[in-house]
Protein backbone atom coordinates (compact mmCIF):
# COMPACT_ATOMS: atom_id res chain seq x y z
CA UNK A 1 0.00 0.00 0.00
CA UNK A 2 1.35 3.40 -0.99
CA UNK A 3 1.36 6.18 1.58
CA UNK A 4 0.90 8.86 -1.06
CA UNK A 5 -2.00 9.51 -3.40
CA UNK A 6 -0.78 10.96 -6.67
CA UNK A 7 -4.29 11.80 -7.91
CA UNK A 8 -5.40 13.54 -4.71
CA UNK A 9 -2.15 15.47 -4.53
CA UNK A 10 -2.39 16.57 -8.15
CA UNK A 11 -5.91 17.87 -7.72
CA UNK A 12 -4.96 19.70 -4.53
CA UNK A 13 -2.02 21.32 -6.35
CA UNK A 14 -4.43 22.31 -9.14
CA UNK A 15 -6.74 23.96 -6.63
CA UNK A 16 -3.77 25.82 -5.16
CA UNK A 17 -2.76 27.10 -8.58
CA UNK A 18 -6.32 28.27 -9.29
CA UNK A 19 -6.65 29.85 -5.84
CA UNK A 20 -3.23 30.53 -4.30
CA UNK A 21 -4.86 32.30 -1.34
CA UNK A 22 -5.45 28.84 0.16
CA UNK A 23 -1.70 28.46 0.62
CA UNK A 24 -1.88 31.17 3.29
CA UNK A 25 -5.18 30.13 4.86
CA UNK A 26 -4.60 28.78 8.38
CA UNK A 27 -7.34 26.20 7.77
CA UNK A 28 -5.15 24.47 5.17
CA UNK A 29 -1.76 23.78 6.74
CA UNK A 30 0.34 22.42 3.93
CA UNK A 31 4.06 22.19 3.53
CA UNK A 32 6.45 20.94 0.89
CA UNK A 33 6.89 17.77 2.97
CA UNK A 34 3.29 16.80 2.22
CA UNK A 35 4.40 16.29 -1.39
CA UNK A 36 7.88 14.91 -0.77
CA UNK A 37 7.19 11.28 -1.78
CA UNK A 38 6.79 12.34 -5.43
CA UNK A 39 9.64 14.56 -6.62
CA UNK A 40 7.69 16.36 -9.35
CA UNK A 41 4.91 17.28 -6.90
CA UNK A 42 7.46 18.40 -4.32
CA UNK A 43 9.03 20.74 -6.88
CA UNK A 44 5.63 21.93 -8.09
CA UNK A 45 4.50 22.79 -4.56
CA UNK A 46 7.63 24.85 -3.94
CA UNK A 47 7.22 26.69 -7.24
CA UNK A 48 3.50 27.32 -6.64
CA UNK A 49 4.17 28.55 -3.12
CA UNK A 50 6.92 30.91 -4.27
CA UNK A 51 4.83 32.29 -7.13
CA UNK A 52 1.96 32.94 -4.72
CA UNK A 53 4.29 34.44 -2.14
CA UNK A 54 5.54 36.84 -4.81
CA UNK A 55 2.06 38.12 -5.65
CA UNK A 56 0.47 35.77 -8.18
CA UNK A 57 -3.31 35.66 -7.76
CA UNK A 58 -3.63 32.82 -10.26
CA UNK A 59 -0.74 30.58 -11.21
CA UNK A 60 -0.38 29.23 -14.72
CA UNK A 61 2.23 27.19 -16.51
CA UNK A 62 3.92 30.46 -17.52
CA UNK A 63 4.66 31.55 -13.94
CA UNK A 64 5.81 28.08 -12.87
CA UNK A 65 8.03 27.73 -15.95
CA UNK A 66 9.59 31.16 -15.34
CA UNK A 67 10.19 30.37 -11.68
CA UNK A 68 11.73 26.96 -12.25
CA UNK A 69 14.01 27.92 -15.13
CA UNK A 70 16.25 29.58 -12.53
CA UNK A 71 16.90 26.16 -10.97
CA UNK A 72 18.38 23.81 -13.61
CA UNK A 73 18.01 20.51 -11.73
CA UNK A 74 14.39 21.15 -10.74
CA UNK A 75 13.61 22.56 -14.18
CA UNK A 76 14.81 19.32 -15.80
CA UNK A 77 12.46 17.32 -13.57
CA UNK A 78 9.64 19.69 -14.54
CA UNK A 79 10.35 19.25 -18.25
CA UNK A 80 10.74 15.46 -17.94
CA UNK A 81 7.40 15.40 -16.11
CA UNK A 82 5.81 17.31 -19.03
CA UNK A 83 5.05 20.06 -16.54
CA UNK A 84 3.47 22.56 -18.91
CA UNK A 85 0.81 20.12 -20.05
CA UNK A 86 0.41 18.71 -16.55
CA UNK A 87 -0.39 22.16 -15.16
CA UNK A 88 -3.00 22.84 -17.85
CA UNK A 89 -4.67 19.50 -17.15
CA UNK A 90 -4.78 19.62 -13.34
CA UNK A 91 -5.95 23.23 -13.29
CA UNK A 92 -8.82 22.25 -15.54
CA UNK A 93 -9.75 19.17 -13.48
CA UNK A 94 -9.37 20.79 -10.05
CA UNK A 95 -12.60 21.98 -8.46
CA UNK A 96 -12.18 24.47 -5.64
CA UNK A 97 -15.41 23.25 -4.06
CA UNK A 98 -13.62 19.97 -3.27
CA UNK A 99 -10.64 21.47 -1.46
CA UNK A 100 -11.60 20.02 1.93
CA UNK A 101 -11.86 16.52 0.44
CA UNK A 102 -8.42 16.59 -1.20
CA UNK A 103 -6.73 18.49 1.61
CA UNK A 104 -7.93 15.93 4.18
CA UNK A 105 -6.72 12.99 2.10
CA UNK A 106 -3.29 14.49 1.38
CA UNK A 107 -2.74 15.52 4.99
CA UNK A 108 -3.91 12.16 6.34
CA UNK A 109 -1.30 10.31 4.27
CA UNK A 110 1.32 12.84 5.22
CA UNK A 111 0.65 12.38 8.93
CA UNK A 112 0.78 8.58 8.59
CA UNK A 113 4.19 8.74 6.92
Amino acid sequence: MSLYSINDSELLLGIMMNNPKYLFDSKYKLSKDDFKPFQAHFIMYIAIYNCANNGCDVITEVEVDQWLEKFPTEYEVFKDFNGLEWIRTVKQLAKTENIDYYYTKVRRWSLIR
